[in-house]
């Protein structure tokens, strides 16, 4: 009875041990698609003595793609970066359309065990942003930085391979603008303009 004791304890050690549904370190990839709302603030925006003032406030709306390479220094902490670039349309009568783009280096903080396969996470960023458009050959672009945060779930199919959905939202200033026509290229310094977004995210993970 002692032996049949012991082995049954072994094979319930061995059993836990084994049972890992989710892995968050080392090396990880990941792709996602998103839809973005965004809004440009130009309150009293001042884009120097070459453009002059600016007092508008301009929404888009549109969707998009994000790439992402992180390591997970531990089962709670992984530091990444993420590229993102989308295609948006002004909200207003104009209906005017651009292109913006992001790119992020944060931490992310995952909770849960290895036991898990539903395992939620939050993360914070600094972030890099840009906005505008080209036509006929002319373009233009404003350009800034903030802050992002966000946070989701991620599902794991294997204890490598996850589905995640996020929300995330961001603010920062607008620093530069630069347009290019005819061969001129301008660039301005840009004061008191801000930006805000906000995405969904659904995607894909797969660390090694």
């Amino acid at each position: 009875m002692r032996h049949l004791l012991l082995a049954a304890l072994a094979l319930g050690l061995t059993t836990t041990a084994q049972a890992q549904f989710s892995d968050t370190e080392g090396f990880q990839l990941g792709a996602s698609l998103y839809a973005t709302s965004l809004t440009l603030d130009f309150d009293d925006a001042s884009l120097g003595d070459e453009v002059g003032s600016i007092d508008d406030k301009i929404d888009f709306s549109g969707g998009g793609l994000g790439v992402r390479l992180g390591y997970g220094f531990s089962r709670l902490f992984t530091l990444y970066a993420d590229l993102g670039a989308a295609n948006v349309e002004a909200e207003d009568e104009d209906e005017d359309e651009g292109a913006a783009a992001h790119f992020e280096l944060g931490g992310e903080f995952s909770f849960g065990t290895p036991a898990q396969q539903w395992v939620p996470f939050v993360n914070v960023a600094l972030q890099g942003f840009a906005i505008g458009d080209e036509e006929d050959g002319d373009s233009y672009a404003f350009s800034g930085g903030g802050i992002k945060v966000g946070g989701g779930v991620s599902y794991f199919l294997t204890p490598q391979f996850a589905a995640r959905a996020a929300l995330s939202a961001s603010a920062g200033s607008i620093t530069q603008f630069n347009i290019e026509s005819d061969g001129v290229d301008v660039s301005v310094d840009v004061e008191d303009a801000t930006y805000t977004t906000g995405r969904l995210h659904l995607g894909v993970t797969y660390r090694f």
